[in-house]
């Protein structure tokens, strides 16, 4: 009787407890609702608008995992072409110029024929123009970077972006002129004359514009004078050295002395045998 009550007074407690909640906390309770469902993914343009949004407000990093997102998923959406152009701005903005000129290659690679073409030339030469370093070092960015922005102008003369490139082409090619005139110099201080002369003749015939031409030709004088100066040396120093030299002995120039009855059968020739003759008549 005893445990009979205590279940009747337990349930009358449940049955307050449940009236006292919400309703939809007691279905959550009892686990009678249906799974929160997941979010559905963001589509093309909705993604685009992100990425954009990130890449105004300089997220760029979060602006390039949008636009990846873009190029994984709807690779053939029209906001793919957007996702891969975006891209490469991100990157250069992130001044990760090697990733951005690849970018920028890859776009022209799969848009040859897109409006915005010389746009990305530009920028793939300014990828380059970017990492180009001093006179004294390597040049293999501004050789790039030049070839880029000659191309910029070849192809598209009449874009905006080939006016502008002409200055950054006309810079990269007077570094290149620099760095062969401080090699040129240092050849000839130290006394390479032969290559200082081929240097700064490759100044003329390739860089003939920007400058250099008197000091340039004022060098290349001076290393044929030089060349010169040490040829007619060198040939005064064989003929004293010749001059000087002693006499070589046959065994030095490779004769053999006769011995033995050739030696006697040449002073006989000599006339040295005829006392020897007059002996034996006289006996």
């Amino acid at each position: 009787m005893r445990k009979h009550k205590r279940n009747v007074f337990s349930l009358v407690m449940l049955s307050l407890f449940l009236v006292a909640l919400p309703g939809c906390t007691v279905l959550n309770w009892l686990g009678l609702t249906n799974p929160p469902k997941e979010e559905a993914p963001m589509g093309p343009h909705q993604l685009a608008a992100e990425g954009m949004d990130e890449f105004n407000d300089r997220h760029y990093k979060k602006a390039i995992e949008l636009f990846k997102q873009i190029k994984d998923r709807y690779p053939y959406s029209k906001y793919a072409v957007l996702a891969e152009l975006k891209t490469a701005d991100a990157h250069y903005s992130l001044e990760e110029y090697v990733e951005a000129a690849f970018e920028y290659q890859d776009f022209e690679k799969l848009h040859p024929k897109n409006d915005v073409v010389p746009y990305v030339i530009y920028q793939t030469g300014m990828c380059y123009y970017n990492q180009m370093l001093t006179i004294d070092r390597d040049q293999s960015a501004t050789e790039s970077a030049a070839k880029e922005f000659e191309r910029l102008a070849r192809t598209y003369p009449n874009s905006d972006y080939a006016v502008k490139a002409k200055a950054r082409r006309d810079k990269c090619i007077r570094n290149l002129a620099d760095h062969e005139y401080y090699i040129g110099e240092f050849y000839f201080k130290s006394k390479h004359y032969q290559a200082a002369l081929g240097r700064f003749k490759g100044i003329l015939e390739k860089y003939p514009d920007v400058g250099q031409y008197y000091d340039t030709m004022n060098y290349i004088q001076k290393c044929k004078a030089m060349l010169v100066e040490k040829a007619e040396k060198e040939a005064a120093q064989k003929i004293q050295d010749k001059k000087t030299a002693p006499e070589a002995s046959p065994l030095q120039e490779g004769k053999t002395i006769p011995s033995g009855p050739k030696l006697q059968e040449t002073k006989d020739a000599q006339g040295l045998g005829a006392p020897q003759e007059a002996t034996k008549k006289k006996e």
